[in-house]
């Protein structure tokens, strides 16, 4: 797998912390947390996984929500101490076995591929880089928090890689 990156200039890194992250093995989240990830997007979990440990007491995963008529959604989630917040990842549902997150995903969220490049904490912000690669590239996506739960996307971008 390619490594990734983020480039940021000084002003953001000036009195940031980076988070050291463990990789998690990509298993369930488990009912108690699914039900507070669910409570707190007003959309029942469909599927969880774990995709991080953050130094302390947090954690990082990737959910799946339950559609509301055509919108899916899915996120990746940082929790730590009381804050929970959501990078998300809408995308239109358009008939079973259709692609929706990633090309030849058949519609079913799965947490391979998924990598967490970056968590840093400034304050009471947050930043979170990931990757997330697919059968024909990889998207590269930081969040950063700015007020309320959900993250804000402040670089966007996706390298195409013909498959082998």
């Amino acid at each position: 797998m390619a490594a990734s990156c983020f480039l940021v200039g000084n002003g953001w890194v000036s009195g940031a912390a980076v988070v050291a992250v463990v990789a998690g093995n990509g298993g369930e989240c488990g009912s108690a947390v699914e039900k507070q990830l669910g409570d707190s997007r007003g959309r029942a979990v469909v599927h969880c996984f774990a995709v991080g440990w953050l130094a302390g007491k947090g954690r990082l995963m990737l959910a799946e929500f339950a559609r509301t008529g055509k919108d899916a959604l899915a996120s990746v989630v940082l929790m730590e101490g009381e804050h929970v917040l959501f990078g998300d990842y809408p995308a239109t549902f358009r008939g079973d076995g259709d692609d929706l997150w990633r090309v030849d995903d058949g519609g079913l969220l799965s947490a391979e591929g998924f990598q967490v490049v970056l968590v840093a904490r400034r304050g009471e912000r947050y930043a979170v880089g990931v990757s997330w690669a697919g059968t024909e590239g990889r998207s590269l996506v930081l969040f950063a928090s700015g007020g309320g739960n959900v993250f804000q996307r402040v670089i966007e971008d996706y390298w195409y890689q013909a498959p082998e």
